[in-house]
């Protein structure tokens, strides 16, 4: 948030709620890195899920370590 917040030439100190200062910059109800990450790592894992067993990424994924 300190990027928006400092992009909205907004100081700490002034105390502005996180909402306020998304609404200012328009980017409310946007997706946040958090959530485009997760979507990312589920696009990857659908497409190892899909490749041939020999592959080495779907090797590495379905690996289980030996005790």
């Amino acid at each position: 948030m300190d990027v928006l917040t400092r992009s909205a030439r907004k100081s700490r100190m002034e105390r502005i709620k996180n909402e306020y200062i998304k609404e200012i910059m328009g980017v409310k109800g946007k997706m946040n890195i958090i959530d485009i990450t997760e979507q990312k790592r589920l696009q990857w894992y659908g497409h190892v899920k899909g490749m041939p067993e020999e592959r080495i990424p779907k090797l590495i994924m379905d690996w289980i370590p030996q005790e």
